[in-house]
């Protein structure tokens, strides 16, 4: 195996563990194939790939640190990232607020609203989503109501797919 295949595996996996903890990183799933297809079909030199998969687990590192420097958990980064990827552009002003709503969401689902089998319960499903509508009404106008109703039910898909009851 050489070099740039053990590095090709790694990146994979790193990948593919921070998709799974963050769907609003499928960006870097995209980045990484678009390498791998461009040595596929004679793009790429080996070296360079090697050199390109080296930068690119680096900004893997760097993204796996990045709630550290926003001052968010994960679960709230993820949120934050559903919130603000692939739009709209922010202010440094709102980027702070959505922060803000995205902490406070995630604290009143776990505390209030996640309850045993809630997955399961018609209306403690109904609950989660009015939970989720009532925070995120809080988001500054830059959020048309289309954009508004797509960042609600990304929101809550990640919700439901990823917590399964009391913290």
């Amino acid at each position: 195996m050489t070099a740039a295949e053990i590095l090709r595996a790694r990146a994979e996996e790193q990948t593919q563990i921070l998709v799974s903890r963050n769907p609003a990183r499928i960006d870097l799933l995209e980045r990484l194939n678009t390498l791998i297809d461009e040595y596929n079909t004679g793009g790429l030199q080996v070296e360079r790939l090697f050199e390109e998969l080296k930068a690119f687990v680096h900004s893997l590192d760097a993204e796996e640190q990045r709630h550290v420097r926003e001052g968010l958990t994960e679960e709230e980064l993820t949120i934050f990232d559903i919130l603000t990827r692939p739009q709209p552009k922010l202010t440094k002003a709102q980027v702070t607020q959505v922060k803000k709503i995205a902490r406070k969401l995630l604290t009143k689902l776990k505390r209030d609203k996640f309850i045993l089998d809630w997955r399961l319960r018609e209306n403690a499903k109904a609950d989660v989503r009015e939970a989720i509508r009532e925070q995120l009404d809080l988001l500054p106008e830059v959020y048309d109501r289309k954009l508004w109703d797509e960042k609600v039910e990304r929101t809550y898909q990640f919700v439901f797919e990823n917590f399964s009851g009391p913290a």
